[in-house]
């Protein structure tokens, strides 16, 4: 079962919802903390479930919900402005800031990560950039779990043309055959990761969980064994986007991969 995740503190969620009921083909079948659950009748694997907590905290609802996959309907806010729809995995480098555990990465379905990216950016009409974040903030869940977002002010949460977007991208991805891809994890760049964008759009590759170069220093060996443990399917190699870091920070980088026997390649050897 795929849960489709909007929480009542959110305007992004209560947006995308509202088209999901007024557009898509969803019956009340449940309730789940006292809010309505809908079901999508041409798929009954699909749900739409309403939470009383923001996003970030619903910690562990993969012990309240038995789904295989959580696709949350987010806001997403920017010191800059940026109107975005945007995706990215879930978890933390460092501590929890904003939800989830220290030092902890949640489960991470790359396939489906590429194929609602695609979607997006298919379906993207507006002047809005389409985005592949780094992973960041919580909740934690053992399930794999992906944030889907609009940013990244008030103005662009309650933009009903954007809300349509994130709806129908949701909608044609979750019902349709997933196509299964080999699968790299990222290290180095922005945290807006173009390298993976790049890799989405012009290699056979997916993409799963991506540290960015401002977490290179908190970065240990642990972290590394659970980007790939954490991922779906399992990833064939790390892929360092080079000129982002210098020679030292690279230098400590391959060592843990070394260490770890994990395999990696710069990141022009994917495009050659």
């Amino acid at each position: 079962m795929i849960a489709i995740i909007t929480s009542k503190k959110c305007p992004v969620g209560i947006n995308v919802s509202s088209i999901f009921l007024d557009s898509y083909n969803f019956k009340e079948t449940e309730n789940f903390e006292d809010n309505p659950v809908y079901t999508l009748n041409e798929n009954k694997d699909i749900k739409l479930y309403t939470i009383n907590e923001l996003h970030i905290n619903a910690e562990n609802l993969h012990k309240k919900i038995k789904a295989d996959l959580f696709l949350f309907v987010s806001t997403h806010r920017s010191k800059k402005q940026v109107n975005s729809l945007s995706i990215h995995p879930i978890g933390n480098w460092n501590d929890a800031r904003l939800g989830g555990l220290p030092n902890k990465l949640v489960p991470v379905n790359s396939n489906y990560l590429k194929e609602l990216f695609l979607e997006l950016e298919k379906n993207n009409n507006l002047d809005y950039e389409t985005i592949i974040e780094s992973t960041h903030h919580g909740p934690y869940n053992e399930k794999p779990c992906l944030f889907i977002e609009i940013g990244s002010s008030e103005k662009q949460w309650q933009d009903k043309k954007a809300g349509e977007i994130i709806a129908k991208t949701v909608i044609n991805t979750l019902t349709k055959k997933i196509n299964s891809y080999k699968n790299v994890v990222i290290f180095g760049g922005t945290h807006y990761n173009y390298l993976a964008i790049k890799i989405l759009k012009q290699s056979n590759y997916s993409i799963s969980h991506i540290c960015p170069k401002y977490n290179m220093e908190s970065l240990s060996e642990n972290l590394i064994k659970q980007s790939f443990e954490k991922s779906i399917p399992k990833p064939e190699f790390a892929v360092i986007e080079w000129k982002s870091m210098n020679a030292e920070q690279r230098n400590e980088l391959i060592q843990k991969f070394d260490s770890l026997k994990i395999k990696y390649k710069k990141d022009k050897e994917l495009f050659n």
